[in-house]
């Protein structure tokens, strides 16, 4: 018995996985069409339940029945298992927020956690990014207190949304406070987040300050990576710093990190775009 539901646990985690990959790949609006498939799967192979007793969603046309039809899903999974409850209510929230279904996803997200369940991490960070869209800032804030009241520890993934939010407000104020936060009380940074904050700096021509960020990362113990290197050259081409551009791009080479095809086309396109000499290029190509 306890081996049969071992082997369950996998395959929801490969259920889980497997939502999420087809959420980020098929087309937008296709969201509740995936959830209702997945409940449907932890419904008759977590559950139990008589597979002909569930809908087939190709024969619901609306958003309104996808809804209808997912949350009685849901509560039947609820009455016989609070951890699948768990799984299933989580996707559910995901999907909605993916949707752009804000109330609909916190209302969900309450209905779960009242029903004993303690949602899972990325739920929260599906709720987060979808209220950072939103505008709804103090809703963000309410949100990271329960995470606190429950125990759950935000993931790289949290601060990253957080932290590409912030900089798409071009408030790079908190983005260094969460990077500070960070460093503090871990997880440590990875290239991405860093990545952002440059990205943002050259946006608002602040170049000297980008630098220094580059620089904090080796020092913070993280190595430059052909992301990190290719930010910051692009970072120098839009503020017209081509000769810094084509140092760092020699420089990336030198230390054992080949350019991909992408990093060419950006580093060209950026000096074409400005102007910039090109005469110094050819040397990265032969390395090549």
């Amino acid at each position: 018995m306890k081996c049969v539901k071992e082997c369950w646990k996998v395959e929801l985690f490969r259920t889980m996985f497997c939502f999420f990959v087809l959420m980020k790949n098929e087309p937008k609006g296709l969201e509740l069409q995936l959830c209702l498939l997945m409940l449907q799967a932890i419904a008759k192979n977590g559950c139990g339940l008589d597979h002909s007793s569930l809908s087939n969603f190709d024969k619901i046309n609306s958003s309104a029945g996808l809804e209808q039809e997912i949350e009685l899903i849901l509560r039947e999974i609820t009455r016989i298992d609070l951890n699948l409850c768990n799984v299933a209510g989580s996707i559910y929230v995901s999907a909605l927020c993916e949707g752009g279904k804000t109330e609909a996803a916190l209302a969900c997200f309450k209905n779960v956690a009242s029903a004993g369940c303690i949602p899972l991490l990325f739920t929260f960070n599906s709720l987060i990014k979808r209220l950072f869209q939103d505008g709804r800032f103090e809703d963000v804030k309410s949100l990271f207190e329960i995470m606190q009241n429950e125990g759950i520890v935000p993931n790289l993934e949290t601060y990253l949304i957080m932290v590409k939010e912030y900089c798409k407000q071009e408030d790079l104020a908190s983005a260094f406070g969460i990077l500070d936060q960070m460093k503090e009380m871990g997880p440590k940074p990875n290239v991405a987040i860093y990545a952002c904050i440059i990205a943002c700096l050259s946006k608002q021509r602040r170049i000297s300050e980008a630098e220094t960020v580059f620089h904090r990362m080796h020092r913070d113990g993280l190595d430059h990576d052909e992301v990190a290197y290719m930010t910051m050259i692009k970072a120098y081409t839009r503020n017209g710093r081509g000769d810094k551009a084509l140092n760092l791009f020699e420089k990336m080479i030198e230390n054992a990190i080949q350019p991909s095809s992408y990093s060419y086309t950006a580093l060209l396109s950026g000096l074409v775009k400005r102007k910039i000499r090109l005469k110094n290029v050819g040397r990265g190509f032969c390395s090549k």
